[in-house]
């Protein structure tokens, strides 16, 4: 071959990938908020049993067409250890069972709550005992615990027991068809 058609095929080639990649191309980016983690009290037993971790989320559409998708999940490392997530636009909770559209080169942006399921044992109610005494004296069954960061240095094996090798998927949809998976880890 002539120097000129490998030159030829070379720019094809690299047009194809730049201009095929660029039509799929959707971001997903977790971040850390300044909100609250929120504790949940089972009354009767008096032991933590739940507790939210608060996030942003943020899908990224940098392609020239829309994406659509229903739902956001997150997926704890130990299925045991969560119940899903509650999902804010601003501060009103919608449905993560509905389908959400990111229009071209537009994004969304999400305020998440994960929802992890605490462990009954001694060792880990007595982490949460100065919590557990104060719901009793407020006689509530949620408590505003303080931010993330906070809560991981304070309880840095028990965060690590609650989060590890958890993240973050949406499955998007092509036509009415589930079509492309992006799963990314949620590093705190």
């Amino acid at each position: 071959m002539n120097k000129i058609t490998l030159n030829k095929i070379y720019l094809s080639s690299i047009l194809f990938v730049f201009l095929g990649c660029s039509k799929s191309i959707v971001k997903i980016e977790k971040a850390n908020t300044d909100k609250s983690i929120i504790i949940k009290m089972n009354s009767d037993l008096k032991k933590i049993t739940g507790i939210k971790l608060p996030f942003i989320l943020t899908i990224n559409n940098i392609s020239n067409s829309k994406k659509e998708f229903i739902k956001i999940k997150y997926l704890y490392g130990f299925k045991e250890k969560g119940a899903g997530i509650e999902l804010f636009d601003k501060k009103i909770k919608i449905s993560n069972n509905k389908k959400k559209v990111v229009l071209a080169k537009d994004k969304l942006i999400y305020s998440v709550y994960s929802r992890h399921f605490t462990d009954s044992t001694k060792l880990t109610q007595q982490k949460f005992k100065h919590y557990i005494n104060k719901m009793l004296e407020l006689k509530q069954d949620t408590l505003h615990i303080g931010k993330v960061t906070e809560f991981k240095q304070n309880h840095t094996e028990l965060f690590k027991k609650l989060t590890e090798n958890d993240s973050i998927s949406i499955q998007f949809l092509d036509g009415k068809k589930l079509g492309k998976r992006i799963t990314i880890p949620t590093q705190w």
